[in-house]
Parts: structure tokens; sequence; C-alpha cells
């Protein structure tokens, strides 16, 4: 549960289930036990939906590709890196005017590197010979 709850969320929700123990058996209030049980559990489950889970890994040659379209996070930081010693890959990102916003190279020397985040509508240009993992 604590990989799906950031610690913020997880202390609110903690504070949210003491309060509503404490009316179900201080008697302020007549509930039932089972409709705080539900209201509980629905509260768990709306939150465990709310929160991101981290992205599998995407795997491109070589290629030009919309980040939208290969669903890349957008707004974080990305990790693009090669798995064949031997391979030589270049990476340009084109953001949605046309400008270079980033370009790396990697090789055997640094075959991982992050990226800074992306926006809509950037593209990214993949030259070379291996597969580039994103993750």
């Amino acid at each position: 549960m604590s990989k799906l709850l950031n610690s913020a969320t997880l202390k609110k929700l903690i504070s949210l289930i003491n309060f509503a123990l404490n009316i179900l058996w201080k008697g302020k209030y007549l509930m039932k036990k089972s409709t705080i049980v539900f209201f509980i559990f629905l509260l768990l489950s709306f939150t465990n939906l709310a929160q991101n889970t981290s992205a599998a890994p995407i795997s491109l040659s070589q290629g030009i590709y919309n980040v939208r379209d290969i669903n890349l996070p957008i707004g974080s930081p990305v990790t693009a890196r090669i798995n064949d010693p031997n391979g030589r890959v270049i990476i340009f990102v084109i953001d949605n005017n046309q400008y270079m916003r980033e370009l790396t190279r990697l090789d055997s020397q640094s075959n991982e590197q992050t990226l800074k985040p992306f926006n809509y509508g950037y593209s990214v240009i993949i030259f070379g010979n291996t597969p580039v993992t994103f993750s």
C-alpha cells in the first residue's frame, strides 16, 4: 500500500479513518458500523485510483515519434538508455515550434541519460543502430 500512496496522502487517510472511528465509538452521531466501513472502503478505492503508477518502459527504434502518440510522460523527466554495449544513438527533442530542445548522444561510454520533461506537441527523433528504452 505504501508504494501506491505517498506519505502526505497516507497521513490524511489515517487521520480521516481515526476521525470516523472516533465518531462511531463515541456515539455522537447515529451511524451504523457498516455505513462507516463502506465509506472507508470507498475512500480507499478512490485514493488508489487517483495515484500515479510508474510507467512501463517504452522501447523505440530509429524513427520520428510524437510524444503524445507513444505515451511518454508529460511534465516529468524521462531516462533514455541503450542496452547494447556497441550501440550508438542520437536523440533529438523538438518542440511544437520546431525548435530543438535537447540533443543527446548515447553510446558505450554513456549508455543512460536523463532527458528534460516533455510537453504536449514535442517530437522525438531517434537516429542510430540500437533501440532506446525510455523509463
